[in-house]
């Protein structure tokens, strides 16, 4: 990774969905984006967590602008991983919309 800042990216339909592939290249022109995100779609379970299945991450890609990592949980096990597990911490975290792109909440 670079001296960016460093922008986490999650979402809640998965590592392969449109819309957070646009939001990781529109994020990479103002940081080093660390991208992690559910395998599979997962809508609806976004403070969910899973107890009963171990947890696997997997780099899916990686480059001078960003890196993706799909996860086969919900996005809050998502987010714990990068934050915990991973130790990103991030300048700036966001969250992908099927409507739009806008800053995470607290």
């Amino acid at each position: 990774m670079t001296d960016k800042k460093l922008i986490l990216v999650s979402n809640d339909d998965g590592y392969n969905a449109k819309g957070i592939k646009c939001l990781v290249e529109w994020a990479s022109r103002y940081g080093y984006v660390y991208c992690v995100a559910p395998a599979e779609h997962q809508s609806g379970k976004s403070s969910a967590i899973t107890i009963d299945t171990p947890l696997r991450a997997t780099t899916v890609e990686q480059n001078s602008c960003h890196t993706i990592v799909k996860v086969n949980g919900t996005p809050a096990d998502c987010a714990k991983l990068a934050l915990n597990c991973c130790r990103v911490g991030p300048t700036c975290c966001c969250r992908a919309s099927t409507t739009a792109i806008m800053p995470a909440t607290a």
